[in-house]
Parts: C-alpha cells; sequence; structure tokens
C-alpha cells in the first residue's frame, strides 16, 4: 500500500501525510455522527462550549464508520510496520478529540503563536514524578473529520524528534520522557537548560477532511492552536502497538525501528527482533 518513498519520508520526519486517504463519503458519515451526539449545535456558534475535550465512538448513534475508519488506518500503519505485526481486531474502539476556537483570532497580536506550543511524546502523560510506565506506542494515526487551515487546530509535529527521542534513551530512563527531551547540544550529547521543542519549530500539518497523518510513537507533537471562528477541528485518532512492543522498549528503546519489518529496505535490517 505504501511505498518506499513514503517509507523514507517517515523516516526522515517521523510523520507521513497521506492526502484522501480515508473516503468522503465515510469522513462525512462520521462527522454527522459525532455533531449528532455532542450538545453543540454545528450552524449555531453560541453553542459552541469552547471546551476542548474528546468523545468516544460508543457515544454516538452510529458506530460503524470509526470502525471503518480504523480498518483504514490499521491498512497505512501495518504497511509502514510490517505485515502481521501489529495485532489487531477491526472496532469502532477509538479517540475523537475536538478543538473548539478560541476567543483570540488570527490577527490580535495577542494571539498564541505555534511556538508556544509545547510538546508531548506519547505513552508518558501519566508518568509522575519520574515514577510509573511508559507505554510502548509504536505508529498512530490520525483522520481528519473536517478540513484544517493553517492555525484551525492541526496536528503539530517536531520533524525528525522520533530520532532524537530515541538516540535520548540510550542513556536516560524512559519515564524521564515526560515533558520532552533536552536540546541537542550538537556534539552528540543534550543541553541543560533548554528543551528540544524551545530550540526547534514545529509544523503544523493542514489538509482537507479525509487526510490521514501517520506518526511514530516517540514523535514530539501537539494538538495545534485553533483561530478559526467557526471552524471546530475534529478528527478520528486510532493507536497500534507492535507485537513485541514491551519487549522492544526494555531491550532496545533507543532503535525507532526494531522490528519493523516493512521498514528493512530504507533503514537496514540491523532494526528487526
Amino acid at each position: 500500500m505504501l511505498t518506499d518513498s513514503q517509507r523514507r519520508e517517515f523516516h526522515r520526519n517521523g510523520f507521513l501525510v497521506i492526502e484522501s486517504g480515508v473516503d468522503d463519503s465515510l469522513v462525512e458519515r462520521a462527522r454527522d455522527a459525532v455533531w449528532a451526539a455532542i450538545e453543540e449545535d454545528r450552524d449555531d456558534r453560541s453553542t459552541w462550549s469552547g471546551d476542548d475535550r474528546s468523545v468516544s465512538p460508543e457515544d454516538t448513534a452510529d458506530e460503524e464508520p470509526f470502525r471503518e475508519i480504523n480498518d483504514r488506518l490499521f491498512e497505512y500503519a501495518a504497511s509502514m510496520v510490517g505485515e502481521g505485526r501489529l495485532p489487531y481486531e477491526s472496532g469502532p474502539d477509538a479517540q475523537l478529540p475536538l478543538r473548539f476556537p478560541r476567543e483570540e483570532e488570527l490577527t490580535d497580536p495577542a494571539a498564541p503563536q505555534l511556538s508556544d506550543v509545547e510538546s508531548h511524546v506519547d505513552g508518558t502523560l501519566d508518568v509522575e514524578d519520574g515514577e510509573g510506565d511508559v507505554v510502548p506506542h509504536t505508529i498512530n494515526g490520525v483522520a481528519y473529520l473536517d478540513r484544517v487551515q493553517p492555525y484551525g487546530g492541526g496536528f503539530t509535529a517536531w520533524p525528525g524528534s522520533h530520532r532524537d527521542v530515541c538516540r535520548y534513551l540510550a542513556d536516560h530512563p524512559l519515564p524521564s520522557l515526560q515533558g520532552g527531551i533536552p536540546a541537542p547540544d550538537g556534539d552528540g550529547g543534550w543541553e541543560s537548560d533548554r528543551m528540544r521543542d524551545d530550540v526547534f519549530d514545529p509544523l503544523e500539518l493542514t489538509g482537507d477532511a479525509g487526510t490521514v497523518i501517520l506518526w511514530h510513537g516517540r514523535l514530539e507533537h501537539e494538538g495545534g492552536i485553533n483561530l478559526r471562528p467557526g471552524n471546530l477541528r475534529m478528527a478520528h485518532i486510532k493507536r497500534f502497538f507492535h507485537e513485541n512492543a514491551w519487549e522492544a522498549q526494555e531491550a532496545a528503546p533507543e532503535e525507532p525501528y526494531l522490528g519493523w519489518d516493512a521498514m528493512e529496505g530504507v533503514v537496514g535490517d540491523e532494526y528487526r527482533i
């Protein structure tokens, strides 16, 4: 399904954008199901709460479109990682994050900028005080359920950060990923007083409804800033885990593609497990 050129792009950036990755009719069914399940009226902006939150397919009256989107995202993810490497049972379970527009608009000089966005690494948000488990996310996918314009709350990523994060893990414990990693110092080490996301600018990924984004489980990223009045950023997120994810995390957390058979032609067979 995916080409080696797309895999090289994923290796370089830590993410891959697939335009028209989900059919328009399927996206429309999912979008309608979400609007019908929430209190806000899509045609009356005065009813919009402005509170970012997530809903679940089980909150809707029709879970079927979410199952179909999951199946599609799984096909892309499996093509990136390798056949039979991602255990998957078809079902509607997914995260449906809603990002409402802020009060500020694009022309407001006090409005936040992309440089104000703080990153996180998946699977580390529940770690407290340096203690706890780090969940070994392998590859995740998001499908936009509506058009996402610049400063429309799109998926915001720090390109290439997945490789720095994995390199950092060669000499640092997994729980230290909470809050991101320090900035590289240019000599193979790490700065003591600056974080990576303070040094490198993020990139907000825009696209029409149906756009799919795959991202590496160790990529620094965050939901973007929505300064588009009248536009609710609505997305569908599904996460996938390698069959040997926990073992790989313990054995070699510094290796970004351990067990990714489909990446061998891109990064070499040393990443097999």
